[in-house]
């Protein structure tokens, strides 16, 4: 059955850094979400890192929608 493979949280099975690494590729919408999931969810996506480069997809978004 599905159902309990479904109830395992991968990202407690996964090294931090890993962890880290695909919330990085999320866009800040769906990373507040994330942060919003548990404890261990919220610290893994709570990285400075992940947040720096998402703030900076942000500016520049913002900076070519600005320039045109």
């Amino acid at each position: 059955e599905l159902r309990p493979l479904l109830a395992v949280d991968f990202v407690a099975s996964l090294p931090k850094e890993l962890a880290e690494r695909i919330f990085s590729y999320l866009p800040v919408k769906s990373l507040c979400h994330v942060a919003q999931c548990n404890r261990l969810w919220r610290e893994r996506s709570n990285h400075n890192a992940i947040w720096y480069g998402s703030v900076l997809n942000v500016l520049h978004v913002f900076k070519h929608a600005v320039n045109s």
